[in-house]
């Protein structure tokens, strides 16, 4: 079955988006972006028709199968909501929400809504989380994990430094992701401390947020930052009373047991975003349902604790922001 697919909102991540679903056999039918010249221009790449508004999809020639949504993140809820409403399955970026959002509502008879959190997709990140799952690794003791990226002019829209659209800054940005995979891997997290300041000139959100706490008997540690200037890889570093890995973000995986290593390559920057597409629809014609896939309703706890780990004292360091299950 070839599905037709609207992508809501025509920047780069959208682009990223199209490009998964047609390299899996999928077909871009609509793009939808306030700016008509910006969603002609994309559309315009796929053979597909540019809209401005998302009502009336379902009811377009064929109607539209399937959605990814792509817009800011203050958008993300009433985008989804509208979509669900006709009918269409929805793929929505990280965070579906902003912290300061009440949680959307799902209904039991919706079609299947998803977020997007590509980074259970790398290659590396699935190794760890069957050499943890499985108990290759023996009982886990430290997990150590940095996202950190040098931002260019222009790397970002301005909307992302925008508290009222973003929700926020790296925090909500890139810990969706962090806080996400660990308990994707490691189960319930307890977080223990956090300090967060901005380091960017002119920035009026976080810019370098480090989280540490517990899982389990595991440390907990994260660190995330936009910097001004070159920094080091971003990665993850697991360490079990049976082995280790090492993750190399976009590069590169190492696993080492006392019965050998194994290694491999990350492949290219929209491989994650491939695999996402095909996990989705898979689970959408019911062939291989994931396990613990991070649907809205199961991602709203690690939101949850995002909005605990902003607080009310803005960038004031404090202890003890309860638990991710």
């Amino acid at each position: 079955m070839t599905r037709r697919v609207a992508i809501v909102g025509a920047g780069w991540m959208g682009g990223c988006h199209a490009a998964a679903v047609e390299a899996t056999g999928d077909r871009v039918a609509v793009v939808v972006d306030t700016d008509i010249d910006r969603a002609r221009a994309m559309a315009a790449d796929h053979g597909a028709l540019a809209v401005t508004a998302i009502e009336g999809l379902g009811d377009l020639a064929e109607g539209v199968d399937a959605a990814a949504v792509t817009t800011p993140t203050a958008d993300h809820v009433g985008t989804t909501r509208r979509l669900l409403d006709e009918g269409i399955a929805v793929l929505v970026e990280k965070p579906h929400r902003a912290p300061d959002q009440p949680a959307m509502t799902v209904h039991p008879d919706d079609p299947l809504c998803w977020v997007g959190m590509t980074t259970r997709y790398h290659r590396g990140m699935r190794v760890l989380h069957h050499a943890v799952r499985s108990g290759e690794l023996g009982e886990v003791c430290w997990w150590s994990d940095r996202i950190w990226y040098r931002l260019e002019p222009g790397r970002l829209p301005d909307w992302y430094f925008d508290r009222t659209i973003s929700g926020g800054g790296v925090l909500v940005t890139n810990g969706i992701h962090a806080l996400d995979r660990a308990r994707w891997v490691l189960g319930p997290l307890q977080l223990g401390s956090r300090s967060m300041r901005s380091v960017v000139p002119g920035h009026q959100v976080e810019d370098a947020v480090t989280i540490s706490g517990r899982a389990g008997d595991a440390v907990f540690a994260t660190s995330l930052l936009w910097a001004t200037g070159p920094v080091a890889p971003s990665g993850t570093v697991v360490v079990g009373t049976r082995g280790s890995v090492v993750l190399d973000t976009a590069k590169s995986w190492t696993l080492t047991t006392d019965t050998g290593e194994r290694s491999g390559d990350e492949g290219d920057e929209l491989e994650p975003f491939r695999e996402q597409w095909k996990a989705f629809t898979s689970t959408l014609d019911g062939r291989d349902v994931m396990i613990d896939p991070p649907t809205v309703t199961s991602l709203e706890p690690v939101i949850d604790a995002i909005a605990r780990l902003y607080g009310p004292n803005g960038h004031d360091n404090a202890p003890g922001y309860g638990t991710i299950t």
